[in-house]
C-alpha cells in the first residue's frame, strides 16, 4: 500500500499472495485497485462511452478494465508513445490534445452526444484539461478525478449540463 520496504497497514488492506505468483506481479495490486476504484465511481455500463484522460500507468490500467467491461474508450494524452500503447491495448480512439481539439474529437467520436464519463488520470497543475473533461461530457455526465489537476473550476463548464465531479482517492471498499 506504500512505497517502502516495510510497512504497517490495517489488516483489511493485506492480501495473501497466492503460491506461484511472482512478487513483482503481486506488487501491482494497489495500483490496479486505485484504477478499479475510479472505474467503480464512474458507474459505466456496457456500450457506454468513456474517456481516459492521461495514459500513464493508472490510465492504461483503467483503459483495460473499461474495455473488459464492454465500454467504448477514447484515450487522451500529449505523448504519442503512450497513445500508441493505448491503441495496442484496445482504445477505440486516441487523441493527442496538442495536435487536435480533444473536446471536438470526443463529441464527433460519440456521434455528437459526448462521453458518459471521463476518468481523469493525468497529473497537471493546469486547469484546462479538467475544463476540457467537463466540456466533453454528455448532459448529466461525470468526471472522476483519480489523478491531479488544477482545480479552478468554471461554473459555465458544469452548470448547464449538470456535470458531476467525483473524487476517487482510494483503493475501494478495502
Amino acid at each position: 500500500a506504500l512505497h517502502a520496504e516495510y510497512v504497517n497497514v490495517p489488516k483489511n488492506l493485506v492480501v495473501k499472495v497466492p503460491n506461484g505468483l511472482k512478487m513483482s506481479y503481486a506488487s501491482t495490486g494497489t495500483v490496479g485497485s486505485i484504477a478499479m476504484q475510479g472505474i467503480r465511481r464512474a458507474d459505466l455500463r456496457l456500450g457506454e462511452y468513456a474517456v481516459v484522460f492521461g495514459t500513464g500507468l493508472l490510465g492504461l490500467i483503467s483503459l483495460q478494465l473499461l474495455k473488459a467491461s464492454g465500454v467504448r474508450v477514447a484515450c487522451i494524452d500529449i505523448n504519442n508513445q503512450r497513445l500508441d500503447l493505448a491503441k495496442n491495448l484496445g482504445a477505440d480512439k486516441v487523441i493527442n490534445s496538442l495536435e487536435e481539439d480533444p473536446v471536438l474529437s470526443v463529441k464527433n467520436w460519440s456521434q455528437g452526444f459526448g462521453s458518459d464519463a471521463v476518468i481523469f488520470t493525468a497529473s497537471t497543475k493546469s486547469d484546462e484539461p479538467l475544463s476540457q473533461s467537463f466540456k466533453m461530457c454528455r448532459k448529466k455526465g461525470r468526471v472522476i478525478l483519480v489523478g491531479v489537476s488544477g482545480m479552478n473550476i468554471k461554473r459555465s463548464d458544469i452548470y448547464k449540463n449538470e456535470i458531476d465531479l467525483k473524487i476517487s482517492a482510494s483503493y475501494g471498499p478495502g
